[in-house]
């Protein structure tokens, strides 16, 4: 699926790495290892909370990488960007004309992500394997998710080309995803991305499981908002499955009522909605067990995702 709401920028000069070192929660010099291509990261502000989140790929270029985040707020992310350049002999440019994001999953997957207990069976550890035999040019670039492996395949490819149709004429077969088909998986997955879901300034790393997908590095000198980054929260971002059909009515920021509680305090607040599947932050329950929870006039289920830590051993926050 050509993911039309994702765009790049580009990073690139003598002091790219320095530069991009000190706003990203993760650490740039895991994509200096010959083997790493991408790596997921979150942009704060100066208070420690979430602006922009994105995937920082190296490039064949020297002293170039590109930053995958939201179409819509990507104008947003070169300003963030724009401020901190100060001294740094860097140039940012805007690449959505030039540049198209694609992702290559399985579909059939998406169907076990939400009841799943293991990543048994979910991750895609071959799904590069007919990619290497086939000769792209030198100016795209070929990995897995940074995420986790159960999103599947990334690539970023210049615009005038068609990575669906360049790999059936190598005697590939692929079915074009319908839109929509990876945002159904991510829900099901439990894995929310862009300014639409995350909401600019809103959130702290943690609660959008920033420490879960690898992006948060605790080990890297300061960055932007790094002082107050690890503030801990009772809240995450979760799956939701609807369990009756009433999901017209229900928009962003519809609270979530626990049923067994008496006092109708908010459990959390829905992110994002594609048929019956969703996400929202929500206040992580101490039981390691699904909980039923009411949005709006909707009965929905909320699950702990397979890829979280054991919470037997390991409490969020």
């Amino acid at each position: 699926e050509r993911l039309k709401e994702r765009s790049i920028l580009s990073v690139k000069g003598q002091d790219a790495v320095k530069f991009l070192q000190g706003l990203i929660t993760n650490d740039i010099n895991y994509l200096l290892k010959e083997k790493q291509q991408s790596l997921y990261t979150m942009f704060l502000n100066i208070r420690g909370r979430v602006v922009h989140d994105g995937i920082v790929y190296k490039t064949q270029r020297q002293n170039c990488f590109f930053i995958e985040s939201d179409i819509s707020s990507i104008q947003a992310l070169h300003i963030h960007l724009s401020l901190y350049k100060t001294h740094n002999q860097v140039s940012i440019e805007n690449e959505e004309h030039n540049y198209s994001v694609w992702a290559i999953f399985n579909p059939a997957k998406a169907e076990k992500a939400f009841t799943a207990l293991t990543c048994s069976g979910l991750d895609d550890h071959s799904d590069l394997s007919f990619l290497e035999e086939i000769n792209f040019g030198d100016d795209v670039i070929i990995c897995y998710d940074p995420r986790i492996l159960s999103l599947g395949t990334r690539i970023v490819a210049p615009k005038e080309l068609d990575i669906l149709n360049l790999i059936k004429l190598n005697g590939v077969h692929l079915s074009k995803a319908m839109p929509g088909e990876f945002k159904h998986l991510r829900y099901k997955l439990g894995i929310g991305e862009g300014i639409n879901e995350f909401l600019y300034g809103k959130n702290y790393p943690r609660e959008l499981n920033c420490d879960y997908l690898k992006a948060l590095s605790n080990k890297k000198d300061d960055y932007i908002g790094k002082t107050l980054s690890s503030m801990n929260s009772e809240k995450r971002i979760m799956p939701i499955k609807i369990l009756n059909n009433r999901m017209n009515m229900l928009t962003p920021e519809t609270p979530l009522i626990d049923l067994p509680r008496k006092k109708r305090t908010p459990l959390g607040y829905l992110r994002g909605i594609h048929g019956v599947y969703g996400i929202a932050l929500v206040r992580v329950p101490k039981e390691n067990e699904e909980k039923e929870v009411r949005i709006g006039p909707n009965l929905a289920q909320c699950v702990k995702p397979f890829w979280w830590p054991d919470f037997s051993k390991t409490m969020p926050g």
